[in-house]
């Protein structure tokens, strides 16, 4: 027996739905077995199949009432927790309109693409309001084309999906499923709509036979020359290092400088990419009879900026000896850690601020955590802040004394009997857990248990209080600051477990092998006390308690 669907099904046979299954299609043929796929909000992974010979991973933020399958990864596609160039192929299928910051997702999207790795993307035009609250764009050719290339990306095909076939179907569509057909709507003053409501039943179901029509139509011969396309497809691969554009200028690093002298070796730097920036514009922009004289003139005013800032260099050289700047890094977790906190957060503005006081020029930036420990171990990174003592990370990082202590703890569904009392009292929960985060060291290692993988503390205590899993954990602060920040209504869903699972300290940690390490955190640790010992840490601690 049919049913009510699949005879929908049959009436109405999507085009969109055949065209996006043959263009990903397209996409698996044209990848090569063993090849590290992404399948960026996979959803329900529709088209997992077609990769089956490849290693497929997925990646989704799970926060909308539908079905998903299970992801490799739960998370912000603006912040994926993988290294940098991890992935062949991205797909990226009716996702870009749901993101609040498209650009970021791309570049993020690229970031873990390997150099000329390529990525299918999907994306409507035309199309009613639907997933919400998350939805927020609709995108033109000529704005595909501007965020892939501003994300580092070059486009092999941009073409419409489907015909103007399709995009007539589904205004069919729209109309026979929208236009009121009860004779309420109609029988009301003036009386002439009573009139009226037997044409718009008839057209509704004329809409609805029209609708089935133009979509067989739109599969049969697909017409892009008139019209505009429901929605718009793109290949694109990500940019070689040797494609990058010249005039391309790079973001500033953040910096924070206590001494009068030390930018000098940057404004050397800065002179050289000045002039090879200049150089590259130009030879875009000027004629092959003028390259000669600009250049020329352009390489005159390199030099003067070489000669001027080498000339301050040697008259500053017998007073100052320029020492490269710490590097350190904490992960967005606040309120230790973030972009929008007053001073970086806790962590970053106490390690910021005892280090500068023991005479260290400082750079900072905030990662995803997996990234951190990544870095510390291949020596990219200096100084790690926002950690627990913990055994593993202790193999390539070297502690400071603790500034700061905080509960760990156990969120539940409010009115759930879920109890804690050891590690094995936990093996019949599931619970969410951060990408990369320790909490203490027995529960770290209890790979017994039914762990789902998070990026953000306040996915987990949202998937807590939907009831899609039934524990997470954090330490109090944070997960008392992420609800009143992000969704004060999940005060009153959840509550926690009355036993903590630990009570940890937080340290920062310098990598084991940094020259100087231990001068450096002798420093940190002999200017931390005088801290505790004149109330300025308390003073700097009840800032961001405030």
């Amino acid at each position: 027996m049919l049913s009510k669907a699949r005879i929908k099904r049959h009436l109405l046979p999507n085009s969109s739905r055949a065209y996006l299954r043959r263009y990903n299609e397209d996409f698996a043929r044209e990848t090569a077995p063993g090849m590290r796929v992404l399948d960026a909000g996979a959803g329900d992974q529709p088209y997992r199949a077609f990769f089956a010979d490849c290693t497929y991973e997925s990646a989704d933020f799970e926060q909308v009432d539908k079905p998903y399958a299970k992801s490799t990864y739960v998370c912000d596609l603006c912040d994926i927790p993988v290294e940098d160039g991890r992935f062949d192929r991205v797909v990226f299928n009716q996702v870009l309109e749901h993101l609040p910051d498209p650009l970021a997702a791309l570049r993020e999207l690229g970031r873990t693409l390997k150099p000329g790795g390529k990525m299918i993307c999907t994306c409507p035009l035309f199309y009613e309001e639907h997933e919400e609250p998350y939805d927020f764009y609709r995108y033109t050719q000529f704005a595909h084309r501007h965020m892939f290339e501003k994300a580092g990306f070059e486009i092999d095909r941009l073409e419409w999906m489907e015909g103007y076939f399709g995009t007539v179907a589904y205004q069919f569509q729209g109309m026979a499923s929208a236009l009121p057909a009860s004779p309420t709507h109609y029988l009301r003053r003036p009386w002439w709509p009573a009139l009226a409501w037997p044409l718009v039943v008839a057209v509704k179901g004329a809409a609805f036979l029209l609708a089935g029509l133009f979509y067989r139509l739109d599969t049969a011969c697909k017409v892009t020359t008139v019209g505009y396309p429901k929605n718009y497809v793109v290949i694109a691969r990500k940019r070689t290092a040797e494609a990058t554009p010249a005039c391309r200028q790079a973001e500033p690093p953040r910096r924070r400088l206590s001494s009068d002298f030390k930018w000098i070796p940057h404004a050397i730097a800065a002179a050289f990419e000045a002039g090879l920036s200049m150089r590259g514009c130009a030879a875009d922009r000027t004629q092959a009879l003028d390259r000669s004289l600009s250049n020329s003139r352009q390489e005159l005013a390199v030099i003067r900026s070489l000669l001027l800032a080498t000339a301050v260099l040697l008259g500053c050289a017998g007073t100052v000896q320029a020492e490269p700047a710490i590097r350190v890094v904490v992960d967005d977790w606040p309120p230790f850690g973030g972009e929008s906190l007053p001073e970086g957060g806790i962590s970053l503005d106490v390690i910021t601020t005892v280090l500068e006081r023991a005479g260290y020029d400082v750079t900072t930036e905030i990662l995803p955590f997996a990234r951190i420990l990544n870095g510390a171990q291949s020596g990219v990174y200096d100084v790690v802040g926002n950690l627990f003592l913990e055994e593993d990370l202790q193999a390539y990082l070297t502690y400071s004394d603790p500034f700061y202590e905080t509960e760990v703890r156990f969120v539940r569904q409010k009115g759930r009997d879920h109890s804690f009392t050891d590690i094995e009292s936990l093996r019949p929960y599931t619970i969410a857990v951060g990408e990369g985060y320790l909490y203490e060291e027995d529960f770290d290692h209890a790979d017994s248990l039914k762990k789902v993988v998070v990026t953000t503390t306040i996915q987990g205590v949202r998937m807590v209080a939907s009831g899609r899993v039934d524990l997470t954990l954090d330490s109090t602060d944070v997960i008392d600051y992420a609800i009143r920040t992000e969704d004060p209504a999940l005060a009153g869903q959840i509550e926690y477990l009355p036993r903590a699972l630990t009570a940890q300290r937080i340290h920062m940690a310098v990598r084991s092998d940094f020259p100087g390490r231990d001068r450096l955190l002798a420093d940190f640790n002999r200017v931390l006390a005088d801290m505790r010992a004149d109330g300025s840490l308390d003073r700097l601690l009840a800032k961001h308690r405030n």
